[in-house]
């Protein structure tokens, strides 16, 4: 399975908006038109975040935090710092890496797992149509946020609601999800800039020496 981390970037759907969409108001409406605005002008990002990982089951509370670089397409280089580097995942065109460097492991697994609209990825860097892929419901204001809960019109296993925050320019700060088991993944930027220059470098990984390195590349894109 998946590190709780790695399923911020594979299993965080985004869902489809019913025909006609009678739960979203003109303001929403509005909102959702700047969401979509800003983010077909930016060319890359790059934030910190915080991380709340939830597991219902167990009660169990992980706190974690660290650093996210995006460039479109689809490049991605997601690193997790603190309380220590628990785990990086770097994504480009070929393939999709994600190393665990307690463990002196590193994963290889298809690109195609981030390539579906239905990835966290495709929410929090704006790269999803929220009037096309989501039933929208708004839920007033939040520390000064708007709050919009979207919920699924085909849920799957990893996704069954969640909960964008974002702010009256239409940049989204945070965003969490909730599985068909009740486990959350809550994800806060606590920082955030637009249209940073990236160096291709930033999202190529070469496994480091004595790693032992797990290949799944070859085994599509569902869950190993």
């Amino acid at each position: 399975m998946f590190k709780s981390n790695f399923k911020f970037l594979t299993a965080l759907a985004v869902f489809a908006l019913i025909v006609a969409a009678p739960a979203v108001s003109r303001a929403d409406d509005a909102l959702m038109g700047k969401i979509q605005a800003h983010y077909q002008k930016v060319f890359s990002l790059e934030g910190e975040f915080k991380q709340v990982l939830v597991h219902k089951e167990s009660g169990s509370r992980t706190e974690q935090a660290g650093k996210l670089a995006f460039r479109k397409p689809l490049l991605v280089r997601w690193e997790v710092t603190t309380p220590k580097r628990e785990e990086l995942i770097v994504v480009n065109a070929k393939e999709l890496w994600d190393y665990i460097p307690g463990e002196e492991i590193v994963y290889k697994y298809p690109v195609a797992l981030v390539q579906d609209s239905r990835t966290m990825i495709k929410v929090i860097t704006g790269q999803t149509n929220l009037r096309e892929d989501f039933k929208v419901k708004a839920d007033g204001k939040e520390n000064g946020l708007n709050k919009l809960k979207l919920i699924p019109k085909e849920a799957t296993q990893q996704i069954t609601m969640a909960v964008i925050w974002v702010s009256d320019d239409g940049i989204i700060k945070r965003a969490m999800i909730q599985d068909f088991f009740g486990n959350e993944n809550d994800i806060t930027f606590t920082s955030l800039k637009f249209d940073v220059p990236m160096q291709d470098s930033m999202f190529k990984f070469t496994p480091p020496a004595g790693v032992e390195v797990k290949d799944r590349s070859n085994e599509g894109a569902g869950q190993p």
